[in-house]
């Protein structure tokens, strides 16, 4: 009986060891892991052309784009650079309502609009380049408004609209130029993005 008892006086002991021990590492991690959070809100009040915001993306280069009811907004952390629909000009975005925004793997910027269809910006020269996705005579009802746009593993790069489906672009990065073909069969790699 005498054993027993300093058994369990043992094992009392190490239990508490371990419960103090596991306190403290668990305090120890728990602080090292509690990072303060900052938010800084923007507004139209610090150059943000409209406090309606649809699309956000933070770019490769660290740049901050905000795609607005008024405009597609480049955010540097200290100013705005706003881009907007001119109808005299074909190297501005197509429309000012701006729905979906995605940097490709090459560092392009693809902003779909929702009345104005599909635009990619050439940083290069600072423009942004139109895609016609209803060309080649297509009948189609809303090629217009963009929901979403992804790339996938080939570098092709899925745009989906409002009542189209999904078109699949390709693109020549020398030239610009665009090959398009709708996803009439819903059977794309999206699921492999």
């Amino acid at each position: 009986m005498n054993f027993d008892i300093q058994l369990s006086m043992i094992l009392k002991s190490r239990f508490k060891s371990f419960v103090v021990v596991f306190f403290i590492l668990t305090s120890i991690l728990l602080k090292s892991n509690s990072q303060e959070i900052n938010f800084k809100h923007i507004n139209i009040n610090d150059g943000l052309s409209q406090n309606a915001v649809f699309a956000i993306m933070k770019d490769s280069r660290g740049f901050m784009w905000f795609g607005t009811k008024d405009g597609l907004n480049k955010y540097d952390w200290y100013y705005f650079l706003i881009y907007q629909h001119n109808p005299f000009d074909s190297t501005t975005l197509s429309a000012n309502y701006i729905s979906s925004l995605f940097e490709d793997s090459r560092g392009l910027i693809w902003v779909g609009t929702y009345n104005g269809g599909l635009n990619v910006f050439d940083r290069s020269n600072e423009i942004f380049r139109r895609i016609d996705l209803g060309k080649d005579g297509l009948s189609l009802r809303n090629t217009f408004e963009i929901k979403d746009i992804k790339e996938d593993m080939q570098g092709n790069i899925w745009v989906a609209t409002s009542g189209d489906g999904l078109f699949r672009v390709k693109l020549n990065t020398e030239n610009f130029e665009f090959e398009i073909k709708r996803d009439v069969t819903y059977d794309s790699p999206l699921l492999l993005i």
